[in-house]
């Protein structure tokens, strides 16, 4: 299935002389095609092409990823892309399919259950709210934190902490299943506290996944944390964040750091050779 084509609308005045906005859309596009052919959600690559769209401006303009120039690249396209932080009654309307259910779980649905599980309700009690069976649950647990983990311009995010703070929602409006609230285990807590930690745990999530790992095992064996922690913590940053410009120039000079780390450690794991072009 051929890639659709990619657009950066309204930032053109962005770019250099340099190169044309139609050479620069086409690398996006380049870039992002293997994900789409190796059988990635549309919705889900899309989702991706702020990171594409970044390095490349980047890179075409020889700016750190952290420079004035690059932030606002990078902050004016998110909004132009989702038209803003959107609610999740707006993302639906707008046909993304970001917010698609998933084997018939809601955004609202997710979020509720993965509030319960950080409740301490039982799994068997939320999948008969759900509808679903187990193999049902963990394909959209998964897919659902896929699409948070890679949402880049926060507005999932922000959608699904607002869900999250709410947890008698969706299919457990009104639902008696998992009422007392577990407090957050030192882990949480920590990743909760440090921008550091938090973008952390993301870049070394991600960067798992890009070498053919579980990310979200690595997370849970390494740092401690359940799909449903991490949920909870990326919503927490993603409220942080929508409006600090400074605080998003921090996680992305730490994202920098952290990628690097990462993809030294994988590479040099797997017996690569990347390590050896990055410096740390």
């Amino acid at each position: 299935m051929p890639m659709p084509e990619f657009s950066v609308p309204a930032v053109a005045h962005l770019h250099g002389d340099h190169y044309t906005e139609a050479q620069f859309n086409q690398e996006v596009t380049d870039r992002s095609a293997t994900l789409y052919e190796e059988g990635m959600p549309k919705q889900d690559v899309d989702n991706l092409f702020l990171n594409h769209a970044r390095d490349i401006y980047c890179e075409w303009n020889r700016l750190a990823y952290d420079d004035r120039d690059a932030l606002q690249f990078s902050r004016e396209l998110g909004e132009r892309l989702l038209h803003g932080f959107q609610t999740a009654d707006e993302l639906r309307s707008g046909g993304s399919g970001l917010l698609d259910p998933v084997h018939g779980i809601t955004l609202e649905d997710w979020a509720g259950a993965n509030a319960k599980i950080v409740s301490g309700a039982e799994m068997d009690d939320l999948l008969k709210v759900l509808g679903v069976e187990t193999p049902q649950w963990d394909e959209a647990n998964a897919i659902w934190m896929g699409r948070l983990s890679s949402d880049t311009t926060f507005s999932i995010s922000t959608a699904y902490a607002a869900a999250f703070t709410n947890s008698d929602i969706g299919k457990f409006a009104g639902s008696s299943v998992g009422m007392a609230v577990a407090a957050d285990s030192a882990a949480k807590a920590a990743a909760k506290e440090s921008l550091e930690l938090y973008t952390e745990i993301f870049c070394a999530q991600t960067t798992a996944y890009q070498f053919g790992m579980d990310g979200s095992q690595y997370v849970k064996d390494h740092f401690g944390l359940t799909l449903g922690d991490w949920g909870e913590i990326a919503g927490h940053w993603a409220m942080q964040m929508r409006d600090d410009m400074d605080m998003m120039h921090e996680h992305s000079r730490l994202m920098d750091l952290y990628n690097q780390k990462y993809q030294q450690q994988f590479s040099a794991a797997q017996g690569g050779n990347v390590a050896d072009e990055i410096e740390f």
